[in-house]
């Protein structure tokens, strides 16, 4: 059942909100924090760090990331790829090709402020839930990437080892477990963090659904907004589409990319 436009899960229970903002209820349930969509527009004025300030108080501390350096593209890639900022919405697990992947890989790499790394393994889901092809396929291909590491929004894609469930890092370990027992069906229990800014858990997350009947699709997500109806966009439906829409961030804020509509509108 699609829950209706802004419900929210509390301990695995739906309560609905009568106002368009965050109800007072999230926010006591997410630690009676500051929703932090309305900061990200003026982070230095607001209590939640700003996505490159350090949850310490120092700029980008404990950051450390690969050299750009460590991974190189296979052997006969000649095609620079589509243009930079291209977004497509076509693309699906049937239209994927390693050779398309292969190019995004390379372009990504020779790309400022960007690095691949080189494989590690697969990835592996959890009971009942599906890794897509494309995906497979990406982890075959490399161990993740950083993208924009000097810009505001810097994006790391997570590696087969950090592809792991988004509940217990966005709701805790405790909360995760209630909703998975008592509302089995929640969009949410088949999340898995793919993407994030490499440190805080207030940085933007990117989650994938592998539940089997949504394996691939991605959502934009933060601490504030995950699991919240009508504020989980989708931003992409495979692995390829996803790494062309980080690209056309531009190291931007992203919530100002374009999206295809929201998680729960097809869940």
């Amino acid at each position: 059942m699609v829950p209706a436009a802004g419900d929210r899960r509390h301990g695995g229970r739906r309560a609905k909100a009568t106002v368009p903002a965050t109800p007072p209820m999230v926010r006591q349930y997410l630690g009676q924090r500051t929703p932090r969509r309305a900061e990200a527009s003026n982070p230095s004025g607001s209590a939640t760090p700003g996505p490159r300030e350090d949850r310490q108080g120092g700029p980008q501390a404990g950051r450390a990331g690969p050299a750009p350096a460590c991974w190189r593209p296979p052997a006969g890639i000649g095609r620079a790829g589509p243009p930079r900022g291209a977004y497509r919405s076509d693309v699906t697990d049937s239209g994927l090709t390693a050779g398309e992947l292969r190019d995004l890989l390379d372009r990504i790499a020779r790309t400022h402020g960007c690095s691949v790394l080189p494989p590690t393994g697969g990835a592996v889901a959890g009971r009942g839930h599906r890794v897509p092809d494309n995906l497979r396929e990406f982890y075959q291909l490399c161990g993740g990437a950083w993208l924009f590491r000097d810009a505001p929004y810097q994006w790391r894609v997570c590696g087969p080892d950090d592809l792991v469930p988004a509940s217990p890092r966005l709701l805790t370990e405790a909360i995760a477990r209630e909703i998975e027992t008592e509302v089995p069906a929640d969009l949410t229990n088949g999340c898995y963090v793919i993407a994030d800014g490499g440190g805080a858990a207030t940085d933007p997350h990117i989650v994938i659904d592998l539940h089997p009947t949504r394996a691939g699709r991605c959502y934009l997500v933060g601490w504030d907004t995950y699991g919240l109806v009508g504020e989980m966009p989708v931003v992409a439906t495979s692995v390829l589409e996803l790494l062309r829409w980080l690209l056309s961030t531009d190291g931007a804020n992203p919530t100002l990319a374009p999206t295809q509509g929201d998680a729960y509108d097809q869940a």
